[in-house]
């Protein structure tokens, strides 16, 4: 009664528990299942990639425009991997062009696009996991969890996000693409909602 109502409006973390227990007396479950939200479709960040490949961790800058179909992605020069080539691309995708600087030698040239255009965002067939708080007290963040399976010849791929229940603003991605045989794990931060300048998807002098 007045105490599992007071109990689930004062605390955050039982939201999903709350909502868990009205399933089990309802036979209106489905309805109480968050649907996906939406995502911004524009914003800059970072993040930390982690390739199940060759065991390396990635760190790079991204700049992300989900209405024009383009990103641009600078790599992290970390003082602790001395020798690594460390690269900028921009990719172009309403366009079919894509870039790759050299970041040390400057050389700039076209290349292939390294995937399909992948939106960070949940899919419209995605399937809710569950949620739960990071971190704890005032400073806890409620997220939710999606998964989906693509099964078209062309991408085929198994993912799972989570997403911020405020601002659905991403936070972790996995990514399996069988076709390829790849898998990578990413974690984003620092990531600024918002309009882009008009400079955002500059083309650098040596790309001309």
């Amino acid at each position: 009664g007045s105490s599992l109502s007071g109990t689930c409006a004062s605390s955050v973390a039982m939201k999903f528990f709350c909502a868990f227990l009205v399933c089990l007396t309802s036979i209106y479950c489905k309805a109480d299942v968050p649907k996906p939200c939406t995502a911004p479709t524009q914003w800059m960040g970072s993040s930390s990639e982690y390739d199940h490949g060759d065991g390396q961790h990635n760190y790079y800058n991204l700049t992300y425009d989900a209405m024009h179909h383009r990103i641009r992605v600078l790599e992290e020069v970390r003082a602790d991997r001395p020798g690594r080539t460390y690269y900028e691309w921009l990719f172009l995708y309403d366009d079919k062009t894509f870039y790759e600087l050299n970041l040390q030698t400057r050389d700039c040239k076209k290349i292939d696009p390294p995937r399909p255009w992948h939106a960070y965002e949940i899919p419209l067939n995605a399937t809710f996991e569950h949620g739960y708080e990071l971190g704890s007290g005032s400073a806890a963040l409620m997220v939710a969890e999606w998964s989906s399976h693509v099964t078209a010849p062309s991408q085929p791929e198994t993912w799972s996000g989570t997403f911020t229940i405020d601002g659905c603003i991403l936070v972790t991605e996995v990514v399996i693409q069988r076709e390829v045989n790849k898998s990578f794990s990413t974690i984003f931060y620092n990531i600024k909602p918002g309009p882009l300048s008009a400079n955002a998807f500059y083309l650098p002098p040596e790309c001309h």
